[in-house]
C-alpha cells in the first residue's frame, strides 16, 4: 500500500526528469494543478501564482534582471500575504520558512557565481579559438605563398 508522495519527493522526481533545479512556484503549480486540464484545484492557488507572477514582473527592471534583490521564496511569501499565525506560508507549509529563505538566497548567490564563472570561461575559450584561428590562417597563407614560389 502506498501513501502520499511528499513535496520533497515530487521535487526530486521533477529535477531528475528535467535535469535541472525546480523552483518553488514550479513545484507548487505541479502539485496544485489538475493533470487532465491543467487548471488549478482551487481559486486560492490560481490567485497565489498570478500574484507571484505580477510581483516578480514588477521586481524586474526593463532589462529583465531582478532589481529588487528578492528571492523567489521572498516574492512568494509576499504574494500569498505572508505567514499565518503559526508561521506557515501557503503552499510551503511542508517546509521551514527560515530554511527556505536562507537556502534560496544561498542558491541564488551560487547560481550567480556560476554564471559569472561560465561567462569568464566562455570569453577565455573564445580568445583561445580566435588566437588559434589566426595562427592557422597565417600558416595556410605561408603554405600558399611557398607553393606559388
Amino acid at each position: 500500500m502506498r501513501g502520499c508522495i511528499s513535496p520533497a519527493t515530487s521535487r526530486a522526481k521533477m529535477e531528475n526528469a528535467q535535469m535541472r533545479p525546480i523552483g518553488l512556484v514550479e513545484l507548487f503549480s505541479r502539485l496544485h494543478k489538475r493533470r487532465k486540464d491543467e487548471t488549478y484545484m482551487c481559486p486560492r492557488a490560481a490567485k497565489a501564482v498570478s500574484d507571484f507572477k505580477e510581483l516578480k514582473k514588477a521586481s524586474q527592471g526593463n532589462d529583465g534582471e531582478d532589481d529588487s534583490g528578492l528571492t523567489e521564496a521572498e516574492i512568494w511569501v509576499k504574494a500569498v500575504g505572508g505567514p499565518d499565525k503559526k508561521g506557515r506560508v501557503y503552499g510551503l507549509k511542508h517546509l521551514n520558512l527560515s530554511d527556505i529563505l536562507s537556502n534560496s538566497r544561498a542558491m541564488e548567490r551560487r547560481t550567480e557565481r556560476m554564471r559569472r564563472h561560465a561567462s569568464l570561461l566562455d570569453e577565455e575559450m573564445r580568445g583561445h579559438v580566435n588566437e588559434r584561428y589566426s595562427d592557422i590562417r597565417k600558416e595556410l597563407k605561408g603554405m600558399m605563398l611557398e607553393e606559388r614560389s
